[in-house]
């Protein structure tokens, strides 16, 4: 029956032939379920391959992330999937659990062998060296560091300027106790933070630089049990990301203390989930139109490969809700 138009197809799923194209060309306005409804009564009437077919002209796009567990990923992945198989491209995305030698590994993979037509790598792309050195690539969301040579297209955030906003935002409420609380991988925001201080005149005790050995809700909450325990605590919390600081704030409330009136908490790594229950103030690095960005200049790239590299630095917003209370009389 592979003679079966897609008109017939659209009268037996009960649907009109423009869903049926739709679905067929894997259009995010076919619900999933339409789609699976339709592909699967095609097969068995044995046409499906002859309307599911891949046009030419998709480009295959590789994604190098360093996790799939956290929010803020999680979320950009969404929308980049979104994006790019709207445009009527192809996704393929790993991830580097934070390995340099994983990432050269990957980027390599997919230069060489995978041969995607482009390439976004999140944080640092300096570490790596392609089969291919003409395959466009575009690091996102990595921190600028000044004299890096640039061997690829760049949206970065100044680690430095967003610890710098919060810290004097702290000061300016009346704080000038006030502790780190991060992760081995945050140590760049730790240096931030420190220089931060150091400019307000302010030098934090050893005992209010906390930097844990596990990640996410679980290093803030262990660490602020830490700080807690202290006989000469600070007054405000400077959190490496958000949900270090969702793990602080738990454990404040925990312990029978409160967020703002017993400590201030802040973070500088802001994802949506944050004004939920947390009610967190933080700076929010990246955002939908940032994600856009990056592929929006990647598949320039891929289009006119001679246009010269650029790094764009982006605008953090910064949402005030109610987890810092000032001290000023």
């Amino acid at each position: 029956m592979k003679n079966i138009t897609q008109q017939k197809l659209a009268d037996l799923a009960n649907v009109s032939v423009s869903t049926v194209s739709k679905a067929f060309a894997d259009s995010s306005e076919i619900s999933e379920k339409t789609k699976n409804r339709i592909f699967e009564l095609a097969k068995e009437l044995g046409c499906f391959s002859k309307y599911y077919n891949q046009t030419p002209d998709s480009k295959v796009i590789g994604i190098i992330a360093n996790e799939i567990k956290e929010n803020d990923y999680t979320e950009c992945l969404k929308h980049l999937d979104k994006r790019i198989r709207n445009d009527g491209n192809i996704m393929l995305v790993t991830y580097t659990n934070y390995s340099i030698q994983t990432k050269k590994y990957l980027a390599d993979y997919f230069s060489g062998f995978a041969k995607v037509d482009g390439l976004i790598v999140f944080s640092s792309a300096k570490e790596i060296n392609l089969s291919n050195p003409d395959l466009p690539v575009v690091e996102f969301g990595g921190s600028y560091e000044p004299g890096i040579r640039q061997n690829c297209d760049r949206i970065l955030s100044d680690s430095s300027t967003l610890a710098h906003d919060a810290v004097s935002y702290l000061v300016q409420k009346g704080h000038t106790e006030i502790a780190y609380i991060g992760e081995i991988l945050t140590k760049i925001k730790e240096t931030a933070f420190l220089k931060a201080m150091k400019s307000h005149g302010l030098t934090p005790p050893p005992e209010h630089l906390r930097t844990s050995r596990v990640r996410f809700e679980e290093a803030g909450y262990s660490e602020m049990a830490e700080i807690l325990s202290l006989q000469k605590r600070p007054t405000a919390i400077f959190c490496a990301y958000d949900t270090i600081a969702h793990g602080v704030i738990s454990c404040i409330k925990d312990r029978g203390f409160s967020v703002p009136d017993d400590f201030s908490v802040i973070s500088i790594d802001g994802i949506g989930s944050s004004a939920i229950g947390y009610n967190l103030t933080t700076y929010q690095k990246y955002d939908t139109p940032h994600y856009d960005m990056a592929y929006e200049l990647l598949m320039k790239k891929i289009d006119n490969p001679y246009l010269p590299k650029q790094t764009i630095m982006t605008s953090p917003q910064f949402i005030e809700r109610g987890s810092v209370i000032s001290l000023n009389l």
